[in-house]
């Protein structure tokens, strides 16, 4: 008899089983999922699919993260590479500057002079003038561009190219400052 009422127990408990799992649409979210919703999902694998698939979604957000940090740390030693660059350059423009009066002064020296090549004078004076327009070019433009740079550099050339030029044109004419 317990025999025969322990089968008709597990049967009704089956029978409601089958018809709660299948005879309403079963809910794979734990918060939303009832009894029957829940005991089927935890027996077929569904929570194990879902703590999986979140597991992986979590995995792979990490990973991002962890590239775009490292991605952030070459951005910002990079800009701080770009900054000293920076700086550097602008150093030497200012360089420039401190040349071109140095030269300007001696050109106004050596015109005073009688026995200097003043047509020399004012072609070096006029050179002196590109090269003070250039300098504000390039001082207007961004001074990490390679080609800014070459520029700098040729710059740099041609004040000292001057610079010798006017010491060549004073020592001819006897000049003595």
């Amino acid at each position: 008899m317990q025999d025969s009422r322990s089968r008709l127990v597990a049967g009704v408990v089956l029978a409601a089983l089958a018809v709660g799992a299948g005879g309403c649409a079963r809910m794979q979210d734990p918060a939303q999922a009832g009894f029957f919703s829940g005991t089927a999902n935890l027996v077929d694998g569904t929570y194990d699919r879902r703590i999986a698939e979140r597991e992986a979604a979590l995995a792979s957000t990490q990973a991002t993260s962890r590239q775009l940090q490292a991605e952030l740390a070459s951005s910002r030693a990079e800009a701080a590479m770009l900054s000293q660059q920076e700086a550097s350059l602008q150093q030497r423009l200012y360089a420039l500057d401190t040349q071109n009066a140095v030269l300007r002064q001696q050109i106004a020296a050596a015109r005073q002079q009688a026995t200097v090549d003043q047509a020399s004078l004012r072609r070096l004076d006029a050179q002196l003038g590109d090269l003070e327009r250039r300098r504000t070019v390039l001082q207007a433009g961004s001074t990490v561009d390679p080609s800014v740079q070459a520029e700098i550099a040729q710059l740099e050339r041609e004040i000292g190219e001057i610079g010798r030029a006017i010491d060549d044109i004073m020592a001819a004419g006897q000049v003595v400052e």
